[in-house]
């Protein structure tokens, strides 16, 4: 792979994750309703799970202060896009190195659309 590539990757990696983070924070943002919680809220919380389960281990606030809890929901989004970041790289990095695989059995010199 070259390094414009794994740049590329890496750059759509971290696009991937801020955008799945930011769709997090606002179908969380209603909240959970009297009637029950909505289908937006239980898609968050699901995405959310996986690396919540991590967070709340390692950043969970010290001391009850508005400032340690505040610090701690930076910390945990912020592992959060690094933690998505890394599982769109590991898929993308897979796809790119079956593409080319692909394209070397075949000898097609063409680029794909896929990563491009």
């Amino acid at each position: 792979m070259t390094a414009s590539l794994q740049r590329r990757i890496l750059l759509k990696a971290v696009i991937i994750s801020v955008i799945l983070n930011c769709g997090m924070v606002l179908m969380s943002l209603p909240g959970h309703s009297p009637t029950g919680t909505s289908a937006m809220v239980r898609i968050a919380d699901a995405i959310a799970a996986p690396p919540g389960l991590i967070a709340e281990r390692i950043f969970a606030p010290r001391e009850h202060s508005v400032g340690a809890f505040i610090a701690a929901a930076a910390e945990s989004l912020a592992f959060s896009v690094i933690f998505y970041a890394v599982v769109a790289l590991v898929i993308l990095g897979a796809a790119s190195w079956i593409q080319l695989g692909r394209r070397e059995r075949h000898g097609s010199g063409r680029t794909g659309a896929f990563l491009d």
